[in-house]
């Protein structure tokens, strides 16, 4: 993995469902390290950020062009990689924790698209 962290963009071979792809991965809104897989696109208006003295929070939702099992096993493989513990899988939510950061993950079908939903704390 090369961590381009001016640009927020990491190199690596994935494997998504039984495909292995090259890909560059841009991050995960308000994130500087959580990558986001190739096959989501931004939600326009669903991305939120707030920072205070204790922490911050940050939302976000992406739709996805591979189904929600290939999404979630992606993360179930890359989050580890990158530092993250697996606190939560059940089907459709992750939650992983490092340090004092957390993420939490929703795979849903929402009208009748998929959908994957990120959101970030962390406490100073």
């Amino acid at each position: 993995l090369r961590d381009n962290s001016e640009d927020h963009i990491l190199d690596e071979t994935v494997i998504v469902g039984n495909q292995e792809e090259k890909v560059t991965t841009h991050f995960v809104s308000n994130s500087q390290d959580i990558p986001l897989l190739s096959s989501l696109s931004p939600i326009d208006d669903e991305d939120l950020g707030f920072d205070s003295n204790s922490g911050s929070i940050s939302s976000s939702s992406y739709h996805s062009s591979v189904s929600l099992e290939e999404a979630q096993d992606f993360y179930l493989k890359t989050l580890p990689q990158m530092g993250w513990r697996l606190e939560m899988n059940e089907l459709g939510k992750l939650i992983f924790s490092r340090d004092k950061e957390k993420v939490e993950i929703d795979f849903i079908n929402q009208n009748g698209e998929d959908v994957v939903k990120f959101f970030v704390s962390s406490s100073l």
